[in-house]
């Protein structure tokens, strides 16, 4: 397959921010899940509710006044135009314009004063709410949260830059500074394929960070195809942009779809993992099991599919990426993690 045949990439109209976040356990400690993705979401959207919302907690958002202007919905419950066109025009719901990862490793329990954190990264026009998003989180956490709603307190955040490591304080000593926070596009991505580049031996190896739950046909796949994967991303992407960046992404989606036939994974070390998340809507336990791990990646035509694979770093990929699942990261020595 001639590389050259392939388009250049063109990025997608969108802007990322990344925040990390250093939360500290109250006087009670704190309890909490294996995986708290679904905690940390679910509280947030509490928080939200307690400072955004105007009709008050008695009035549901799908039938609400103030439903397209309101932040609940915007940040946490996005609603489609009613008109859809083209590649938009199947029934599907819309990502929020954030994903919350919690990097607590897997442990359960911390003492009083214990530290812990979380990485937010907002999309588009979410980047413009991340004063709203990150007060709700830190309200939603003094509230209580976790196995016995034990409370705790955000102490730290910083905007990051995920690809270089560069980070800026916008919160600490209790005073917030957000115009320093570092907005990412796709500039920011061209640098980070040229720093893979420096090391580039024909392949790259991408870790499962979190688990990535793929479907084809609609079911949830064992095994990560390097067609599906990228049609997974570019779905993705197109998403977000048009409903939360800056419209529709003009991309040769089937040129790429077609070339990605020359990729191919080795080196394939991951297993299927479940874990469990507690649905209040629907009063039941619900199983989000995926993938985690790692693969080679390799393919003569890699080099062009670079960008999309380090964009799929900041906006993570597949279902439930809204609790943090579906984050990859390209393993590279020149790559600050």
């Amino acid at each position: 397959m001639d590389i050259r045949s392939i388009a250049p990439f063109l990025h997608p109209p969108l802007n990322v921010q990344c925040y990390r976040i250093v939360a500290e356990a109250g006087p009670r400690g704190l309890l909490l899940p294996p995986y708290p993705g679904s905690t940390f979401r679910g509280v947030l959207g509490h928080g939200l509710r307690k400072i955004a919302c105007t009709a008050g907690p008695q009035q549901e958002c799908s039938f609400c006044l103030f439903q397209k202007v309101c932040l609940v919905t915007i940040l946490f419950q996005p609603v489609a135009p009613e008109r859809q066109e083209g590649f938009f025009g199947r029934a599907q719901e819309l990502p929020p314009p954030f994903v919350l990862r919690p990097l607590t490793g897997g442990k359960t329990e911390w003492r009083p004063g214990e530290t812990f954190e979380l990485a937010v990264h907002l999309f588009g026009k979410g980047c413009d709410y991340a004063p709203y998003l990150l007060s709700a989180l830190s309200v939603a956490m003094e509230g209580g949260l976790g196995k016995g709603k034990r409370p705790a307190k955000m102490v730290r955040v910083f905007g990051e830059n995920p690809f270089t490591g560069e980070s800026v304080a916008v919160f600490v000593d209790n005073q917030w500074r957000m115009d320093g926070a570092p907005t990412l596009g796709g500039k920011d991505v061209d640098q980070r394929v040229r720093d893979v580049l420096q090391n580039f031996d024909g392949k790259v190896t991408m870790e499962y960070v979190t688990p990535l739950r793929l479907k084809s046909d609609s079911r949830l796949q064992h095994s990560v195809d390097p067609v599906l994967f990228v049609r997974s991303v570019l779905r993705r992407l197109s998403l977000l942009s048009m409903f939360h960046g800056q419209g529709r992404w003009e991309f040769p989606f089937q040129e790429y779809i077609e070339h990605s036939s020359g990729l191919a994974f080795c080196d394939e070390h991951y297993s299927w993992v479940d874990w469990e998340r507690y649905s209040s809507r629907q009063e039941s336990r619900l199983k989000l099991g995926g993938i985690i791990g790692s693969a080679s990646l390799e393919g003569e035509v890699l080099p062009s599919f670079l960008p999309l694979i380090l964009w799929a770093e900041l906006t993570h990929v597949g279902k439930s990426t809204v609790f943090g699942l579906g984050k990859i990261w390209i393993k590279n020595k020149h790559v600050v993690r």
